[in-house]
């Protein structure tokens, strides 16, 4: 929040004291010519009053600084403007591992794996700014028989001991065809291929309204890398499913 300067500015000198008239010149007057009486020395400018802080917003700008109004001629106060408070900042978003974890105008760089799977981006934005938008995932022509999966990731490198953690907003508009998950899968390669080291789950997310699914997981001696999974999983007895991911923060440490 801006913070106001004193104002402490002494008053410029008065005009000189009419010749031989010997009365006092004005406050702040120099001596007068012809034997006038000095004027007495102007007054300091009282000290400006310092502005309360203004209150930030998160992460927000502080408010400017108060400017301070010189004292006038005479040796009148100096008066010194308030500081204005600064005004709640709306912050930049919260700082995430992966790229366009917000899904800003697209889904690059996701890259999307699993049968019959296919990806969107979609308006529907968990914050409801309306400056981004989320991940559609599904999974279409599914096997009715069976309870398959469509993946969208990013890969992460790591070294064994680290702890990853991830919060991903989901929405899932049909819960009797569709489940939303977040995973953690470690690897031994540095690229997310191979045999794989781990696979950490969240909790399967349901609810036809933006929800949050929550993940931690220590890496494993010798893993290289980490894949970043949001998984749409698709129930028994449906050909197919959906669900939205937004805001996927992930944090090391």
């Amino acid at each position: 929040g801006g913070v106001g300067s004193g104002g402490n500015v002494a008053g410029s000198s008065g005009a000189a004291g009419a010749a031989g008239s010997g009365t006092a010149g004005a406050a702040g007057a120099s001596a007068g010519s012809g034997g006038g009486t000095s004027g007495a020395a102007g007054t300091s400018g009282a000290a400006g009053s310092s502005a309360s802080a203004g209150t930030s917003g998160a992460a927000g700008t502080s408010g400017a600084a108060g400017s301070s109004a010189a004292g006038t001629s005479g040796g009148a106060a100096g008066s010194s403007a308030a500081g204005t408070s600064g005004a709640a900042g709306s912050g930049p978003a919260a700082a995430s591992l992966l790229e366009n974890h917000r899904f800003v105008g697209n889904t690059v760089p996701w890259k999307v794996s699993g049968k019959n799977a296919t990806s969107n981006f979609c308006v529907d934005d968990a914050e409801g700014t309306g400056t981004s938008g989320s991940l559609w995932l599904g999974v279409t022509l599914g096997d009715v028989t069976l309870t398959t999966e469509a993946a969208a990731f990013q890969c992460l490198t790591t070294t064994a001991g680290e702890t990853f953690d991830v919060d991903a907003a989901v929405k899932v508009p049909d819960q009797s065809t569709s489940r939303g998950v977040v995973e953690l899968v470690a690897y031994r390669s540095d690229g997310c291929w191979g045999p794989v080291m781990s696979v950490t789950l969240s909790s399967q997310i349901s609810a036809p309204t933006w929800g949050h699914a929550n993940v931690s997981a220590q890496m494993p001696a010798d893993a290289q890398s980490v894949a970043v999974q949001l998984v749409t999983v698709k129930l028994t007895g449906h050909d197919q499913a959906a669900a939205l991911f937004d805001s996927v923060l992930v944090t090391r440490r």
